[in-house]
């Protein structure tokens, strides 16, 4: 078996492992008891697109979560 391939397929299923968790670790968002999280996909936000308070999953480089303090000042 040639260890130069076993090699450069070990780095590759290294980095590609490494990146699955980067993207899994940037898509968890945890929305605190006093407020909401409006989502903007692409840019835009539709009425169904706000979270409740607790752990919310995002789609990475898709959505942006903008969290909204509901307390009263």
């Amino acid at each position: 078996m040639d260890t130069t391939g076993t090699s450069v397929l070990l780095i590759v299923v290294i980095v590609v492992a490494f990146l699955l968790i980067a993207v899994a670790a940037l898509s968890v968002r945890i929305v605190p008891q006093w407020g909401q999280m409006v989502v903007y996909r692409w840019g835009r936000t539709n009425k169904g697109l706000v979270r409740e308070p607790g752990l919310r999953f995002l789609v990475p480089m898709a959505d942006k979560g903008v969290l909204v303090d509901l307390r009263e000042q």
